[in-house]
């Protein structure tokens, strides 16, 4: 790795140290250390102290040695262990380093790779956190409107943020990874809250690097749509229900663009991965 000063976003901690048995066990020595403590006790004292009798005379010295030996194995912190297990797969050839279209094509399921995108969020759930946030707005600013059109907006309002926190909290939030090099390949990419060290939001439409292994690879020349939200109903809200809420619901229409769901679909590779670290 050129750059090994890296900014973690996303640990899988379990994953990454069953991967560090794993690959310590197979390919490298383990590293340890031995600790040796060692302690003396020395004292002097005249002979007639502990000695009775008429001629006791002189010092006695006494000297206690005590010494204890233990062997440890080195434990690094996670972001070490990370960077020791890349290190390991690429000396070893089991990480592919993505770096153009003939990387990207070359994954075949259960590679180990490694690459740089930049990640988008599924449209649908871009959508409802736009509505919700739009909806707020409204609520906000509608002095002097009608009372049972907020109470309308207010409980749509709730519902959605029911549902979109449940979701994020219990579901992986999948994400596209797109890159300057391809256009039709995608990589998805699912993360769970509870791995990430901060906020998703920093990184949308920034580069990113991934470490993770690709579990699936679709190379089928028709029209596949990509599962992004796992087969429940957000599966079947199409452009068109967007639209149609917006124009009953959303006074500030012209604030909001739904976000296509075209981008779902692709004539190209599909590779879904499981993701073990991202960073910076």
């Amino acid at each position: 790795m050129n750059n090994s000063v890296i900014i973690p976003f996303y640990l899988d901690e379990y994953i990454i140290n069953n991967l560090y048995t794993i690959v310590i066990a197979k390919f490298a020595k383990i590293e340890s250390v031995n600790i040796k403590e060692q302690s003396i006790i020395k004292f002097r004292t005249p002979l007639s102290d502990i000695c009775h009798g008429k001629y006791m005379q002189g010092d006695l010295d006494v000297q206690y040695l005590s010494e204890f030996s233990r062997r440890e194995e080195k434990i690094s912190v996670i972001i070490l262990v990370l960077l020791e297990i890349i290190d390991i797969l690429k000396s070893n050839d089991l990480l592919k380093s993505i770096k153009n279209q003939r990387d990207l094509i070359s994954i075949e399921e259960g590679d180990f790779i490694l690459f740089n995108c930049k990640l988008k969020k599924d449209p649908v759930i871009k959508n409802i956190e736009n509505i919700i946030n739009i909806i707020e707005t409204e609520i906000m600013f509608s002095f002097g409107e009608d009372d049972e059109c907020n109470k309308t907006k207010q409980e749509i309002l709730k519902q959605l943020k029911v549902y979109i926190n449940d979701y994020k909290e219990n579901r992986s939030l999948k994400y596209m990874a797109q890159y300057e090099y391809d256009t039709k390949t995608r990589i998805v990419v699912p993360l769970q809250g509870k791995y990430m060290e901060e906020n998703i939001e920093y990184l949308i439409d920034g580069n990113v690097t991934i470490f993770g292994k690709a579990i699936k690879v679709n190379r089928d020349k028709r029209n596949k749509k990509i599962d992004m939200l796992s087969g429940t109903y957000l599966d079947y809200l199409d452009d068109k229900c967007f639209e149609v809420f917006k124009k009953r619901f959303l006074k500030n229409r012209d604030s909001f663009n739904v976000n296509n769901k075209k981008i779902l679909e692709t004539e190209g590779t599909l590779i879904e991965i499981i993701p073990i670290a991202m960073y910076i």
